[in-house]
């Protein structure tokens, strides 16, 4: 079973301390480091660390062993190495992580490098698919976990994508590719991320190919939006009426699309009414709770309610702005309920979504699941 909770980063000053150690030939609390986890491959590191030092290598700086380790894990016969300018201090020096940051998106510590070189290795030799992946679909950046996560999938070489789409809300158009909802009028036809599902499922389809790759694409509309008596009431439409809608734009998307494996709505095709509102209900006390207890994500959480307020003053006008935190939560809920559906109904699958990409974060609390965003146009 694939490990969707895949971490390759190692903190900076963990790092160090680690490092230390073995230079030192200290003994290491795991425990305190928090890294258990990586116990057998760090207590490997240091036999080979020792191992280094018996050939009397030169020491040219503080790390050198180390970095001579990466350049053999990372097939690399020079590295950009500048000494500090610290006046008459100690040498100090200055490695160029240019190359890794270009592929992980990050600066990634020396440990990480030197634990992590199997996977960092993997994301380098497909660094052209996932930057031809982001520039065709116009995606956000693909972070280091959910590209190594990707590419765990791709070895099974057969993947599930789902993409959940918004009902066909009135819109209008802002300028260049940017548009923005009303929320006055629910209509029938396929909608605006049905659209640009359409135009990207050419260069989606391609990618894949290339790779070998069968991609079996499920394509699912909110239908749980026809269940909120509120939303129902500023678009004038009835539960019945909201629902019919949505059969009628998921057959008109499917007319569009060839070959695909589901073009359905969410809640009809993978749960009922009743189990939907009882998982929603159940998912809400959740993120509550992981707000009592984790102030990080309580802050995310305030923040996605900021930052969909205007979103929220279209869609729920009778609402007020002390009322959104409490939407945000509802909806987030809504969001982690998808994500159980998603894992219990479709194996070896990432999510292609197109809303709003802070909502990432709802998907995977109770299920580790890769999430790839298209930039915000709505």
């Amino acid at each position: 079973m694939l490990n969707y909770n895949y971490n390759i980063y190692i903190d900076p000053a963990v790092s160090k301390k680690v490092l230390t150690f073995i230079r030192e030939q200290k003994k290491i609390n795991y425990k305190e480091l928090n890294l258990s986890h990586l116990e057998k491959k760090i207590e490997n590191l240091k036999k080979i660390f020792k191992k280094e030092l018996t050939k009397n290598i030169k020491k040219n700086y503080r790390n050198y062993l180390f970095w001579e380790l990466i350049k053999k894990k990372y097939n690399q016969k020079n590295l950009d190495i500048k000494q500090k300018k610290r006046g008459k201090s100690k040498k100090e020096y200055n490695i160029n992580f240019s190359n890794f940051i270009k592929f992980l998106g990050y600066n990634p510590s020396l440990l990480s490098l030197l634990i992590y070189d199997k996977e960092i290795n993997q994301i380098v030799k497909l660094n052209s698919f996932f930057e031809n992946l982001q520039n065709s679909l116009d995606l956000e950046n693909i972070n280091s976990s959910d590209r190594f996560t990707l590419i765990e999938l791709m070895k099974k070489k057969e993947i599930n994508i789902v993409t959940p789409l918004c009902p066909d809300y009135e819109h209008v158009k802002v300028g260049g590719n940017l548009y923005k909802y009303t929320f006055k009028k629910l209509g029938s036809g396929i909608g605006l991320m049905g659209k640009r599902f359409v135009s990207i499922l050419s260069d989606l389809n391609k990618l894949f190919k290339r790779e070998g790759i069968k991609l079996n694409i499920n394509l699912l509309y909110g239908d749980f939006e026809g269940f909120n008596k509120l939303n129902c009431k500023r678009l004038n439409e009835t539960e019945n009426s909201f629902l019919k809608k949505i059969d009628q734009s998921s057959k008109s998307l499917s007319k569009k699309i060839k070959n695909v494996k589901k073009c359905s709505s969410i809640v009809k095709e993978l749960s009922s009414k009743k189990v939907w509102e009882a998982k929603v209900k159940k998912n809400s006390e959740v993120i509550k709770n992981k707000m009592k207890n984790d102030l990080q994500f309580k802050i995310k959480i305030l923040e996605i309610a900021e930052s969909r307020s205007h979103l929220y003053s279209s869609w729920f006008p009778s609402l007020d702005k002390s009322d959104y935190l409490d939407l945000a939560i509802e909806q987030g809920a809504e969001y982690t309920t998808m994500g159980d559906l998603f894992s219990k109904n479709f194996k070896n699958l990432f999510v292609l979504a197109f809303d709003h990409s802070k909502m990432k974060i709802f998907y995977g609390l109770n299920n580790k699941i890769p999430v790839l965003y298209g930039r915000g146009r709505y």
